[in-house]
């Protein structure tokens, strides 16, 4: 992305998982050195601003709502919204930073709001490590070896992910999607609330361990055994 130097900057910046341990040194510094961070908020909650407060007790934090929504209407309302508050943040403080738990390339916030953005900014995007890394680590388990693969998906794999890849990611799993991982002959780990108060990584093995699975932080791995 090329860069023009008389634009504004707004910085996407990536957490991780939750855990401040696990931000990276340049996502520190830039909260810690810009005047103005935005930050999701999910039913008058956000993870996110509780991590840049932990890392910058004195950091201006400016929230916005990130509906958790199909609603297209809605979506597009509210993250109207914060674009027109990213753009008037830009003007006023020429640096801003857009913080988001995990990466800000995978299933972020932040992508919402910039392509709604429609006055002239550099974007300078700041990885992060994701919840699905972070899930592997916990368990204690590789998701890949030598040339193996896997998928990231929503709520339940394809029916072709059950055979094509040696282990399968799932953001907001719904039960029935874990039951087709689980009968497949996948091991199966749900991990929640990684890095917070209340942490949770446990294997799943039976269908009645499906009712575990609540809560909007919540992650599935799933390893396929070898056969």
């Amino acid at each position: 992305m090329s860069r023009d130097n008389d634009a504004p900057t707004l910085y996407g910046i990536g957490l991780g998982p939750g855990d401040p341990d696990l931000v990276t040194r340049r996502a520190e510094e830039l909260v810690k050195g810009l005047p103005v961070l935005m930050a999701p908020f999910v039913g008058g909650r956000s993870r996110a601003a509780e991590v840049v407060l932990e890392i910058n007790p004195d950091a201006t934090v400016v929230g916005f709502n990130a509906p958790m929504t199909r609603d297209p209407e809605e979506r597009d309302r509210e993250y109207g919204k914060a674009a027109a508050t990213a753009e008037d943040l830009l003007r006023e403080f020429d640096e801003v930073g857009m913080v988001t738990l995990g990466d800000p390339t995978l299933y972020s916030t932040v992508w919402h709001v910039v392509t709604r953005m429609r006055t002239e900014f550099n974007l300078e995007l700041i990885p992060g490590i994701p919840a699905f890394l972070c899930c592997s680590a916990r368990a204690g388990v590789p998701l890949t070896l030598d040339v193996g693969s896997c998928a990231i998906r929503t709520r339940s794999p394809e029916d072709e992910d059950l055979d094509a890849f040696e282990a399968i990611a799932l953001y907001k799993p719904d039960p029935e999607g874990v039951a087709r991982l689980l009968d497949a002959g996948y091991r199966v780990f749900l991990c929640r609330n990684l890095g917070w108060e209340g942490e949770e990584v446990v294997e799943l093995k039976t269908e009645e361990d499906l009712e575990k699975i609540r809560g909007y932080l919540c992650t599935v791995i799933g390893i396929r055994e070898e056969s």
